[in-house]
């Protein structure tokens, strides 16, 4: 029996080597080209159909600075408007007198408050204020003055705004100006020796004024004709930097001055009148009826 073994072991593997030859002689290997045969075709492949563009630095510069220029520009003049923008204040029981970038002054009662922007001040002469104060404007384009919803223009003039609590008033000196309310869109002309005050979003009729009076606190002496003893103690507050507490009626009319050079006096000539008594404390004043 092993002899039949290996006869059959004999073909098998004859059988083996034929079906390797088949397979084998399937498969063609090509033949090797030489190395510059191969960049040749290497080169070829890449470079067929395609285009390359080569752009000059100084075209990439200008589309840089294409689109970095708007945002450099928006970007200065946002921070020039910043730099520019300033605020005065005077705290009570001071008065300041400013001088504006075009040399025009304003005169700031105590407690006030002023807003403008110096770096477009000549392109246009706005101010914002809170309180009161004196303008004495030099010609040129027109001046303006926002205060509690109303906007004063001038060309050139001195005037006097007060604002304050929402109630305004405007004494017109010199020149002319142009009273308009912001709300109700209504508009006055003052001249010289005319004043307008605000009520209700409404302005008043130009009446006329004493020019001695209208602005004499400047000078350090307030003027009142009938007007809520409340009012006139505020300013008195305002003017001694004091905190007044008032134990009376506040809307009894009052007629009379007082002026900001002693606290004691400014009291007595306020107080006497009005049969009131005052007591000082410190920096708080208190004021009763007398009984």
């Amino acid at each position: 029996m092993a002899p039949s073994k290996n006869i059959n072991s004999e073909i098998g593997n004859e059988r083996l080597e034929r079906s390797i030859d088949m397979l084998m002689g399937s498969f063609s290997v090509p033949v090797k080209s030489d190395r510059e045969e191969i960049w040749e075709r290497i080169s070829d492949s890449i470079g067929q159909d395609k285009e390359v563009a080569i752009v000059p630095l100084w075209k990439r510069s200008l589309r840089v600075a294409a689109i970095l220029l708007p945002l450099i520009v928006v970007t200065s003049a946002g921070l020039i408007y910043f730099m520019g923008n300033t605020q005065i204040n005077t705290p009570m029981g001071q008065q300041v007198t400013v001088l504006l970038p075009d040399s025009s002054s304003v005169t700031l009662n105590a407690d006030s408050h002023l807003r403008f922007n110096s770096s477009t001040w000549f392109l246009f002469r706005s101010v914002v204020l809170s309180g009161e104060a004196l303008f004495r404007v030099k010609k040129g384009k027109t001046f303006s003055v926002e205060a509690a919803g109303t906007t004063t223009q001038v060309l050139g003039t001195v005037f006097n705004v007060f604002s304050r609590n929402s109630e305004v008033r405007i004494n017109c000196f010199e020149g002319r100006v142009r009273v308009t309310s912001n709300n109700s869109k209504t508009s006055v002309i003052l001249e010289h020796g005319h004043a307008t005050k605000l009520s209700k979003a409404v302005l008043t009729q130009p009446t006329r004024f004493s020019n001695e009076n209208a602005a004499s606190w400047t000078n350090g002496e307030f003027q009142f004709t009938n007007e809520p003893i409340g009012k006139v103690f505020d300013e008195l507050a305002r003017q001694f930097a004091v905190q007044i507490v008032i134990n009376t009626n506040t809307n009894r009319l009052y007629t009379g001055y007082f002026n900001n050079q002693s606290l004691e006096r400014a009291l007595d000539l306020v107080c006497q009148p009005m049969g009131l008594t005052w007591e000082l404390n410190r920096n708080m004043v208190i004021i009763n009826t007398k009984k």
